[in-house]
């Protein structure tokens, strides 16, 4: 009779383990779930995608101003030095005196190693 309980023990035991596989494979997401997940992801790249040209579109927008209004503003220089030909420009003024030392205090230079007013 031994024989026969181990030989009935292996097949519930083996059924057991398949209904377990069976049941682990239909709780995973079915094909609708993961078509689902992935056009969210895609949605995301593009929305992502879209953004990082939009800023890439507005810092070069940014940088043509700043050179539009340097050539402007150095157009609008040479206009003026153009313009003033017969105008010199004054020379830098220099100073020639010589310098001093500052004056030291009455009691000489600082005091090292002496105490403060009111230091234990």
């Amino acid at each position: 009779m031994k024989p026969i309980k181990l030989l009935k023990m292996k097949k519930i035991v083996s059924l057991v383990i398949l209904a377990g596989m069976f049941a682990f494979y239909a709780c995973g997401p079915s094909a609708a779930d993961k078509e689902a997940a992935e056009k969210a992801e895609k949605a995301k790249a593009d929305s992502l995608a879209g953004v990082a040209k939009a800023a890439t579109l507005d810092s070069v927008n940014k940088i043509n101003a700043m050179k539009d209004s340097i050539v402007k503003a150095e157009d609008a220089k040479m206009a003026g030095a153009n313009h003033n030909t017969t105008a010199t420009k004054p020379a830098p003024k220099t100073d020639n005196t010589p310098t001093t030392q500052p004056a030291q205090p009455a009691g000489g230079g600082p005091k090292v190693g002496a105490k403060k007013p009111g230091a234990k």
